[in-house]
C-alpha cells in the first residue's frame, strides 16, 4: 500500500539496467558524424616569405564519417543478452522483496489486531478480578472465607495485571516493527 524506499531504489536500478539495455542494442546501429574544422594554415617558412609570396594562410575542412559494426564475433549481440537477464533478475528480485515485505506487513498488522483483542479481553476479565478479589476481601472481614482464597483471587488479579503489562509491550513492539517495515 505504501511506496516504500527500497521499492524507489530498486525501479531505479531496474530502469538502469533497462537504459543500459538499450544502449547495448545500440551499438549495433552504424554511426554517422559531422566534423568541420577552420583554422590557420602556416608554418615558420611561409611566414618569412615576403606577403605577395607568401601561401594562403587560411583554411576549413567540412566531412561526413560513417562508421558501420560489420562484424564483432557477436560481443554485441551476448553484451544485450547480459543486459536482458541482469534486468529480469532485477526485477524479479525486486518483485520478491516487495512480496516478502508486504507479507511480513500483514502477518505484524494481524498479530497486532489479535494483540488489541487479546488485551481488550483481559481488561474486561481484570474487571471481574478486581471485584472478586474486593468481595472475597469483604467476606474475610466478615469472617466467611479463608485468607487462601483472598490470596488466591489477590494472585488472579496480579497475574491478569501482568498479562495486561505482557499485552501493551507486545502490541507497542508491533506498532514499531509495523513503523520501521514501512520507512524502509
Amino acid at each position: 500500500p505504501v511506496t516504500l524506499a527500497y521499492e524507489t531504489y530498486g525501479q531505479l536500478n531496474v530502469n538502469k539496467s533497462t537504459f543500459e539495455t538499450e544502449l547495448a542494442r545500440s551499438e549495433r546501429l552504424p554511426v554517422v558524424s559531422a566534423i568541420a574544422d577552420a583554422g590557420v594554415l602556416t608554418s615558420y617558412d611561409n611566414l618569412r616569405l615576403s606577403t605577395p609570396e607568401r601561401a594562403g594562410v587560411y583554411g576549413y575542412m567540412v566531412g561526413i564519417t560513417l562508421q558501420v559494426p560489420l562484424f564483432n564475433w557477436g560481443a554485441s549481440d551476448l553484451r544485450i543478452q547480459q543486459r536482458e537477464l541482469a534486468t529480469q533478475a532485477l526485477t524479479l528480485q525486486l518483485e520478491g522483496i516487495r512480496r516478502s515485505v508486504s507479507t511480513e506487513y500483514q502477518k505484524t498488522q494481524l498479530r497486532l489486531s489479535k494483540s488489541d483483542e487479546r488485551l481488550r479481553s483481559i481488561r474486561t476479565s481484570l474487571k471481574a478480578a478486581e471485584e472478586n478479589f474486593m468481595l472475597t476481601k469483604a467476606k474475610y472481614a466478615a469472617g466467611g472465607v479463608l485468607s487462601l482464597e483472598v490470596l488466591s483471587a489477590q494472585q488472579l488479579l496480579t497475574d491478569l495485571k501482568l498479562e495486561e503489562l505482557e499485552t501493551i509491550t507486545e502490541a507497542e513492539l508491533l506498532s514499531a516493527k509495523l513503523e520501521q517495515i514501512t520507512s524502509r
